[in-house]
């Protein structure tokens, strides 16, 4: 499987952040809370399954991930995690 791993270089601007219709905002705030403890968020490259650090659908977090790295507040690492 391929990982990809976002860190966290800003502070988030609430008033910026456009919201996404499909994911509710109590999920957002929970990843957006995860990502400010921790500081990096790892992401399957997948669409199915869920996240094992948040409990979301992982298509889920890797929109909102998606959507950080567009505005500039995290930045996007590939990891090939070879065996």
């Amino acid at each position: 499987m391929h990982y990809v791993k976002y860190y966290f270089n800003e502070s988030l601007n609430y008033k910026e952040q456009s919201t996404m219709t499909q994911i509710k905002k109590q999920e957002r705030n929970k990843l957006y809370f995860t990502l400010l403890m921790d500081g990096v968020v790892t992401v399957k490259q997948e669409y199915w399954g869920t996240h094992a650090e948040t409990g979301l659908d992982n298509l889920k977090v890797r929109m909102i991930m998606k959507n950080l790295t567009s505005n500039g507040h995290v930045d996007y690492v590939f990891n090939w995690l070879a065996k």
